[in-house]
């Protein structure tokens, strides 16, 4: 809920004043989402599978491309 309250104040502040850009938003609000479910989850080897192979390790499940190739 906290990390909610966060982006939703982030964005408000990112609308009236457009102190920093939509990429640095993003990046705020990203970075602090992965810092709050680090704790509870194994980010760190998510993040590495995802940049260092190209590998989906959002559990998305397999693309068509995957499926043809089973």
């Amino acid at each position: 809920m906290s990390w909610l309250v966060f982006v939703r104040t982030l964005c408000a502040d990112w609308l009236t004043h457009r102190a920093f850009g939509r990429a640095e938003l993003h990046d705020m609000c990203v970075g602090a989402l992965l810092g709050a479910l680090r704790p509870v989850m194994d980010l760190d080897r998510l993040v590495a599978a995802e940049d260092g192979d190209g590998s989906r390790a959002h559990g998305r499940g397999p693309t068509e491309t995957d499926a043809d190739t089973d």
